[in-house]
């Protein structure tokens, strides 16, 4: 074999151990796919020593923000309720917080959303308003003219989801910008086995890199390695199961494919040790968390911080999803339930993360496709565009309002179709400064997001200002 062959063999080798960063239940055993990538990346990132964590709740069928976040000045709010007919909001059931930046005007929040005024009055919690996929700045008349370049699939949830996990409104992609954020700065890392990107969600496009998959975890106390791998306590099958993946590592396979499938598989069996061991060490939180599914995911993403002083992570991001928000039907008590679900588990994650003393390292942001319809189909909403998120973190410029809350009242300026909003913010601009903020050196943002000049120069420093940067 001559020299150079030498060399490109220990690349591809060494690449192939990359591939177990992190390998999930469900791709454990397919991670070959990933050996059409696209190049490695330089480590361009500013690091100063501290650990910090990224956490998307992600919204799963869009949101109908414009009843959680609701003006309650007189005249605005007669025009959300005209607008909203019979889904409006009462405005005496309603929240009331009081933002620092909106030149006095009085917001409230859906009743079912106390964690949520908590936080925002406290200045922990700052809502982007009006928010969704641009490929440039675009306004109605444009829309209706098509004489600009829209998001493919706009009110397509596929499509739609996609773009929010992939900042690409433009292209269709399955890689995330989350998993390229990983694969430029999962070396900051000490483990070679456990990725950066770790999922209560399981496999999903946001944490997907061009070399980088995500570590799915399972929200019950079992941790997800290789599926029933190490149950030899629950029956004769699984010991033998057990050993059968054991005996398979040892061997030494002359073909290179077969060595490569060897060693993902070795990777997600040392991965899902490694993980266990720390999580053993971890004693219970004093804070309590609702059984439900969502609550449960934000437990044990406050025990897996916890359990970092054994792991060494200086990064991580999370992912879970919430489903269940496309409501066509049923609008009201669906979304009272869904809100206070997703209030209930974020109020629980903000003082499982203040137990621990991480507040100050973790911003929590959410994210969901669309918003819905302002106008009612009869009984629900249907697909629109622009809406409202909201990012909690310590270091969050909290108690405020990025981006202008539009007027709702019925032909407003932004409004096209059946009462759908054209967004005024990029998520692009989201997504950078929460980047920013992970420590992404601004050219490698500029990369992941190559719209983003359409909007904003990360030289110019934060794009919206809800973190220091």
């Amino acid at each position: 074999m001559d020299k150079n062959r030498k060399i490109a063999r220990r690349k591809f080798i060494k690449y192939l151990s990359s591939l177990g960063l992190g390998i999930s239940t469900s791709n454990a055993l397919g991670g070959l796919h990933l050996l059409q990538h696209h190049g490695f990346y330089n480590n361009a990132v500013y690091y100063d020593g501290n650990y910090k964590a990224l956490i998307c709740i992600y919204l799963s069928g869009g949101n109908d923000s414009f009843n959680m976040l609701v003006p309650l000045e007189a005249k605005a709010y007669a025009d959300y309720a005209s607008t909203r007919s019979e889904l409006a909001i009462d405005r005496t059931r309603l929240l009331p917080i009081r933002p620092l930046n909106t030149n006095g005007r009085e917001y409230g929040l859906h009743p079912a959303m106390k964690n949520i005024q908590r936080l925002f009055e406290s200045e922990q919690l700052a809502f982007v308003v009006n928010i969704g996929t641009l490929i440039q700045p675009t306004t109605p008349e444009e829309v209706l003219t098509e004489s600009v370049p829209l998001p493919l699939g706009l009110f397509s949830h596929s499509d739609q989801t996609h773009q929010w996990m992939t900042g690409w409104p433009h292209e269709r992609t399955l890689k995330g910008w989350g998993g390229k954020i990983a694969d430029r700065m999962q070396s900051l890392n000490p483990s070679g086995e456990i990725s950066m990107n770790i999922s209560l969600s399981g496999t999903n496009v946001f944490q997907q890199g061009h070399h980088t998959i995500e570590f799915s975890v399972s929200v019950d106390d079992e941790l997800l390695g290789i599926i029933n791998y190490g149950m030899e306590d629950y029956s004769i099958y699984w010991s033998e199961y057990t050993r059968g993946i054991d005996s398979t590592l040892e061997r030494h396979y002359a073909h290179p494919f077969d060595r490569a499938y060897v060693e993902v598989l070795r990777k997600a069996r040392d991965a899902y040790r490694d993980f266990n061991a720390a999580m053993q060490q971890v004693g219970p939180l004093q804070t309590p968390f609702e059984d439900d599914e969502l609550s449960k995911a934000m437990r044990r993403i406050v025990q897996i911080i916890k359990a970092n002083q054994y792991l060494g992570f200086q990064r991580q991001i999370y992912f879970v999803e919430a489903p269940g928000w496309d409501n066509h039907d049923e609008l009201l008590n669906n979304h009272a339930e869904l809100l206070e679900n997703l209030d209930t588990a974020v109020g629980s994650l903000w003082d499982g993360l203040v137990e621990i003393g991480a507040q100050d390292q973790v911003v929590v942001f959410v994210m969901t496709e669309f918003a819905r319809t302002l106008t009612s189909n009869g009984n629900g909403t249907d697909h629109a565009w622009g809406g409202n998120v909201f990012v909690l973190g310590g270091q969050v410029r909290g108690r405020r309002f990025y981006g202008e809350y539009p007027d709702l009242s019925l032909g407003a300026d932004r409004m096209i179709y059946r009462q759908a909003l054209v967004p005024t913010l990029a998520t692009d601009l989201y997504f950078a400064e929460l980047a920013r903020w992970f420590g992404l050196h601004n050219s490698d943002i500029h990369e992941i997001f190559p719209n983003l000049s359409n909007f904003h120069s990360m030289s110019q420093g934060m794009p919206l200002g809800f973190l220091p940067g």
